[in-house]
């Protein structure tokens, strides 16, 4: 295995605010976006047992 160690700096920033936050469990959608420097942006969402969205490009 190696033996060198790789860092990443990453944001995950929740993108799924409809308007009125988290005030009722099923008022939010579960989409989230991942970045990092040097790359597009990642969409993502929850598994959808957790009320999340199947994402396709």
């Amino acid at each position: 295995m190696s033996e060198h160690r790789h860092d990443y700096d990453v944001h995950v920033t929740w993108t799924g605010n409809l308007g009125t936050g988290t005030d009722s469990y099923r008022t939010f959608s579960r989409d989230h976006e991942t970045t990092a420097a040097g790359v597009p942006p990642i969409p993502a969402s929850a598994d959808p047992a957790f009320r999340g969205e199947i994402l396709r490009e």
